[in-house]
C-alpha cells in the first residue's frame, strides 16, 4: 500500500494476504449466567465440536477468574482470584469450581464476576482453540422488585405496594409455602 498526501509526505506499508483455512472445531463453554452464593459452586459445561456436529476429544484447560466489582484506575475490573484445571474432553465435560475452597470467596456482600475460559486441544490435530463465559455470582438468590401502584403518600391513608419476588433467572417465584417473604416499607422526609 502507497499514500501520498500533498505537503505532508508520503508512507508505504507491505503486508501478506494468505490462505484461509476454516477452523475445523470449536470449543463452547456453556454456564448458568447467575449462581447465588449459597450454591456453593460455578459449574460450566466444556465441550468441542468439528464443524460437521461429531463431539472432539482433547484436553482442556479451563480457567475460572475472579474479578471484583470495583475497577481500578486505568484499567478495568481487577483480577483477585485464578483457578486453573486441566481435563480430558470426550465430546463433553462438566467442570465444578467451589466458591469457597477453589475460588476463595468466603463471604460476599456486592455481586462477582467470574470468567469462565476453555482452552481447547484437539487430539487429532493438535490445533488449539478458546472460547469463554460469565458468570456472577450473587450474595441471594432471589431478588424483590416493588412496583408502586399509588404514586402519593398520604400519612393515615391507605397505601398500596406490589411486591414481586424472582428468581436469578429474572423468572418469579408462583409460591413458596415454606419461606414467606416479610418486607417493611418506612417513609421518611
Amino acid at each position: 500500500i502507497h499514500v501520498k498526501v500533498d505537503d505532508a509526505g508520503e508512507e508505504m506499508k507491505g503486508f501478506e494476504v494468505s490462505e484461509y483455512v476454516l477452523p475445523k472445531f470449536e470449543v463452547i463453554v456453556e454456564s448458568k449466567p447467575h449462581v447465588a452464593f449459597k450454591e456453593g459452586k460455578v459449574r460450566a459445561n466444556v465441550s468441542g465440536k468439528y464443524t460437521f456436529g461429531k463431539l472432539a476429544k482433547g484436553q482442556a484447560k479451563v480457567t475460572a477468574e475472579v474479578y471484583n466489582s470495583g475497577w481500578g484506575f486505568c484499567c478495568g475490573p481487577i483480577s483477585t482470584v485464578k483457578v486453573v484445571k486441566t481435563v480430558d474432553i470426550d465430546g463433553k465435560k462438566e467442570v465444578e469450581f467451589d466458591i469457597k475452597d477453589e475460588l476463595k470467596i468466603n463471604d460476599i456482600k456486592n455481586n462477582l464476576n467470574v470468567t469462565i475460559e476453555a482452552s481447547f486441544t484437539e487430539e487429532l490435530s493438535g490445533r488449539e482453540h478458546k472460547s469463554s463465559t460469565d458468570v456472577t455470582i450473587h450474595k441471594d438468590a432471589h431478588t424483590i422488585e416493588l412496583i408502586c401502584s399509588d404514586y402519593k403518600f398520604k400519612p393515615g391513608l391507605p397505601f398500596s405496594v406490589t411486591a414481586v419476588v424472582k428468581d436469578l433467572s429474572n423468572t418469579p417465584v408462583m409460591s413458596d409455602n415454606e419461606r414467606p417473604v416479610k418486607f417493611k416499607i418506612s417513609y421518611s422526609r
